[in-house]
């Protein structure tokens, strides 16, 4: 259904390609993610249902999601192109109304998710990527939001 392009980004536990839908012809993000050893099938897939959810302008849509052998989990996003703001910001001067603007998009995107009980887990300069000048934010998780998800819940463990 998909074909495979260049390798795009990596992590210890997943890594992203460039893809091509066959039906479309439209590019997408390949994600293939690791599983931890003990995984809760039904919660990801709920986070994932969540994830689809998330409709905003600064935020990479997800497509589909899918689990494979061994112990991995693919899934398709909208593929934004253009430097991420790390490498942005890095090259040249932005004026304050600029900068503003990014971040409040930025901002705005991050609470619709959230609206959406979605949690990003892992937002860095390297996960936002700048399309024609327009913040879009990638790298979504249900592995990490699974993690933060129980950190959030001890952390807000009241104890006498």
């Amino acid at each position: 259904r998909y074909t495979l392009g260049p390798l795009i980004a990596q992590s210890s536990r997943s890594a992203v390609y460039k893809a091509n839908c066959n039906t479309s012809g439209q590019d997408v993000a390949l994600k293939v993610s690791r599983l931890p050893d003990e995984f809760d099938w039904a919660l990801i897939s709920g986070r994932m249902s969540q994830q689809e959810t998330v409709a905003h302008r600064a935020i990479c849509r997800s497509i589909a999601f899918k689990p494979t052998e061994p112990m991995s989990l693919v899934s398709i996003w909208e593929f934004a192109t253009g430097p991420d703001i790390k490498n942005f910001f890095g090259s040249r001067k932005v004026s304050i109304p600029e900068l503003l603007k990014i971040f409040i998009e930025i901002a705005e995107g991050l609470q619709s998710a959230h609206d959406c009980g979605v949690i990003h887990g892992d937002l860095s300069p390297t996960n936002v990527i700048l399309q024609n000048g327009a913040p879009k934010i990638c790298g979504f998780s249900p592995l990490r939001q699974r993690y933060h998800s129980q950190q959030t819940a001890m952390a807000g463990t009241a104890t006498s």
